[in-house]
């Protein structure tokens, strides 16, 4: 069979390739994270919530073919989740449930945690091919590796997941500097889970980068997230309930030894050595990203300068709460291959290190006429590279 010229030469290009990365990278995680789902009959990973979840999903389909939106929760009378108060703080999320409830419900909550948990590293793995950072196999298996929590946590039939695609999503509007579409996402976030304070903080961290790269103050990324996350909780079936359980998570989760009652202990902080033990390579990155990264040149430091603040206030959130460790983990990794990756592409010879305005000043004097000299010392560096971006993987 003949191809034709425009079919191979759509085969051969950069975008076929991505596509083929992510599609191989969609299988693997896929296939862990089946593995560690159907590793027991129960939904994983030791966590009783995802029972309610998908439970309540149901009930939420029922309720929409009835005509008795939103349904009444009875469970527990004598708590701020009474009939009168109760507020369904997952919304989003359990209308994307919804498929996986027909028939069995403990089978449909664990076939949906797999796709949702492949979808939530998928896409930190995508952010990655999207801007070319090198040794990307490399970097896959360090997603896969960073923490055990952050594999179990991903997989118990929970929000958590969507959160991460979402601020993905943002995080790649904000390096593409794409502002409005930060409207429209915070109000989904805002209507799936009540995480999207993150998404809030990632927005104040661009803005302080722009701030000391560029030297302006670029407001439109807070006015499109703020607008987006108030239409959220005003465009809620719950309003305005929603607004004081916020207030009241909040509350209770920043200073939980003001209430007589425990909260999780998701909320309470890791001991030092748990903490380094369950996200070793995650540490490990967070430290190569610290070493790596290069603030010498401002108009150049953009998107690691991010990474860094970024990752930085997750892993000290995950020091003081449990549950941040759903978190951080994979940014740690994705913070550490943006700030190697001037470093993997041998950016940062003697003249490609200098400030940007230095080179621009210097192209007059630059001999750009012939291709120069290839020394063979740059082979031996390339492999060099690739050796140790092998033993790495090996480790990982």
């Amino acid at each position: 069979m003949k191809i034709s010229p425009k079919l191979f030469s759509a085969l051969k290009s950069e975008t076929a390739t991505r596509g083929v990365q992510v599609g191989a990278a969609a299988i693997v995680i896929g296939l862990i994270f089946w593995r560690l789902q159907f590793s027991t009959d129960a939904i994983c990973c030791g966590d009783f919530d995802g029972y309610y979840h998908v439970k309540w999903s149901r009930m939420l389909w029922d309720a929409l073919r009835n005509r008795s939106f939103p349904p009444i929760f009875t469970w527990l009378p004598l708590t701020t989740l009474n009939p009168k108060d109760y507020v369904d703080h997952h919304f989003l999320f359990h209308i994307f449930q919804i498929p996986f409830t027909f028939g069995d419900g403990r089978l449909g909550a664990k076939i949906a945690s797999v796709i949702f948990a492949t979808l939530a590293l998928l896409s930190c793995y995508w952010l990655l091919v999207q801007h070319r950072i090198r040794y990307i196999l490399v970097w896959l298996v360090a997603l896969l590796a960073c923490s055990s929590p952050f594999l179990y946590r991903l997989n118990m039939a929970k929000a958590p997941p969507f959160a991460i695609i979402y601020l993905i999503a943002g995080i790649y509007l904000l390096l593409k500097k794409k502002y409005w579409p930060l409207a429209p996402l915070a109000f989904i976030f805002t209507l799936t889970y009540d995480m999207f304070v993150l998404l809030i903080l990632a927005v104040l961290i661009w803005v302080a980068v722009i701030g000391w790269t560029e030297r302006r103050f670029e407001w439109r990324p807070i006015v499109w997230v703020l607008a987006g996350t108030a239409a959220g909780f005003i465009i809620n079936p719950y309003f305005p309930k929603n607004l004081h359980l916020f207030y009241q998570h909040l509350k209770i989760k920043l200073v939980p030894s003001e209430f007589s009652t425990k909260v999780g202990q998701e909320w309470y902080p890791y001991n030092s050595w748990e903490f380094i033990g369950n996200s070793l390579v995650a540490c490990v990155a967070m430290v190569v990203g610290y070493i790596a990264f290069d603030p010498a040149d401002r108009k150049r430091a953009n998107q690691s300068l991010f990474f860094l603040i970024f990752s930085t206030s997750l892993m000290i959130m995950t020091a003081r709460w449990k549950r941040i460790a759903e978190y951080w983990p994979p940014f740690a990794v994705i913070f550490s291959a943006f700030a190697l990756q001037p470093w993997l592409v041998g950016a940062r010879s003697a003249l490609t290190g200098l400030p940007t305005d230095l080179l621009e000043e210097l192209q007059p004097f630059l001999d750009r006429n012939g291709p120069g000299p290839q020394p063979i010392a740059d082979d031996r560096m390339e492999l060099a590279r690739t050796i140790g971006a092998a033993v790495i993987a090996v480790l990982l």
